[in-house]
């Protein structure tokens, strides 16, 4: 800028906001997710009820920041009612949402430990043949392998083998 006085020369530091798209929404364990997207500066996140869980931030190459959180639900099968509030320079918006908690994960657990059981079963009666076919004896000496292998779950463990079964048909 020139006046009569001399040129002056004047900084000024523009700092250009993006205000964040709110997105609220459930995940597959029907805990509410939200998430603040490509905002500058980076929005503020927090829940009603108060949730301990901590927002995650993804930086982008063109300068914005999305912000994500995930709500901790306590127990399972319990619906409950959240709300998202988003606080940031360019305005401050909330959504709710009502999510109903799954026991999915532990149902996911249970479906593992019975194919871990399963195959662990399955090792067993291998190496129990592999034995057998190492160790050649006579076959009038040899004992009925199906009479051995059907022996090997004794009657203080068999209970155990069809609660186990019981248990994997009811969650399937």
């Amino acid at each position: 800028m020139a006046t009569t006085e001399g040129n002056f020369h004047n900084t000024y530091h523009l700092t250009v906001l993006a205000p964040p798209r709110l997105s609220l929404s459930c995940d597959e364990q029907g805990s509410p997710v939200c998430e603040a997207a490509v905002g500058k500066p980076p929005a503020q996140l927090l829940w009603l009820p108060e949730s301990s869980s901590p927002p995650e931030e993804k930086c982008h190459d063109n300068g914005t920041v999305t912000v994500l959180s995930k709500f901790m639900v306590c127990s399972p099968n319990v619906t409950i009612v959240t709300t998202c509030m988003v606080s940031h320079p360019a305005g401050n918006w909330s959504q709710s949402i009502s999510c109903c908690a799954s026991e999915k994960t532990n149902t996911n657990v249970f479906l593992y430990a019975c194919i871990i059981t399963c195959v662990l079963i399955s090792i067993t009666l291998l190496a129990v043949i592999c034995y057998f076919k190492l160790h050649s004896v006579d076959h009038a000496t040899k004992p009925n392998l199906l009479k051995l292998l059907l022996y090997i779950p004794n009657r203080m463990t068999q209970w155990k083998w069809n609660l186990i079964l019981l248990m994997c048909r009811r969650k399937m």
